[in-house]
């Protein structure tokens, strides 16, 4: 999840406070569904959407959506699948940018690469702070713990690279459940993590942590979550 502030664009009556890029169409319709379940009034489209289609489906809505196919493509395809939708997203001024990824983190170095998304997202979007990275689901049997990410499998919860399907993932086998060795095996970066014993501390303590990991210059951030609360 990449979050940024950014000028409105004038041009356009169409003014979503959030905008997200599903790397899948099953996972778009889940984001879809929970912001819709959370009140808020939102769209998705299968594409790009032109101006027309923005003033037609999108005129008055909080969240614009694009579901596409970024977990099943090469780097060089997922940039050019990817940084359209973005620049989208800045031309509209939306406060909050979202890449939504499976929660069982599917990535690697050649397929749906998340170290390209973080780098086409901090060039397009002009982010120059830390991509927080929140892959914890508790609801779906997804936890992060400490950075280790986990998965619920027929009642037992495995760490990643050890999980009985995504360990042996015919496209993205997880071979590392640390996500910030996951991700650092995936392109040059410097990720930090906001453990869960910070996170149950309160807002102050995770701004404080957050800071910290800005000011480190971490290109991301992988927040642990548990509980529904904690996420």
């Amino acid at each position: 999840m990449a979050s940024t502030e950014m000028v409105k664009a004038d041009t356009s009556a169409v003014a979503p406070c959030i905008g997200f890029y599903g790397d899948d169409f099953t996972g778009g319709t889940a984001n879809l569904a929970n912001y819709q379940a959370a009140g808020l009034r939102a769209v998705m489209f299968l594409n790009v959407p032109s101006g027309d289609d923005l003033e037609r489906y999108a005129a008055d809505v909080d969240v614009v959506g694009v579901a596409g196919v970024g977990r099943s493509l090469r780097p060089d395809a997922m940039t050019a699948e990817i940084e359209p939708v973005l620049s989208l997203f800045r031309s509209l001024g939306v406060r909050v940018a979202q890449y939504k990824i499976c929660s069982t983190f599917d990535s690697s170095p050649t397929t749906g690469n998340l170290a390209t998304v973080i780098s086409c997202a901090k060039k397009t979007l002009g982010i120059s702070t830390s991509i927080p990275i929140v892959a914890a689901c508790p609801a779906f049997g997804r936890y992060t713990l400490f950075a280790n990410h986990f998965a619920r499998h027929k009642g037992k919860v495995y760490r990643l690279d050890r999980h009985p399907v995504m360990s042996v993932h015919p496209a993205t086998p997880m071979q590392e459940a640390d996500l910030r060795l996951h991700l650092k095996a995936q392109g040059p970066l410097q990720v930090g993590s906001l453990p869960i014993d910070c996170i149950r501390d309160g807002e102050a303590a995770i701004q404080s942590a957050y800071a910290l990991c800005a000011s480190a210059k971490d290109d991301a951030v992988v927040f642990d979550g548990l509980e529904q609360g904690d996420v």
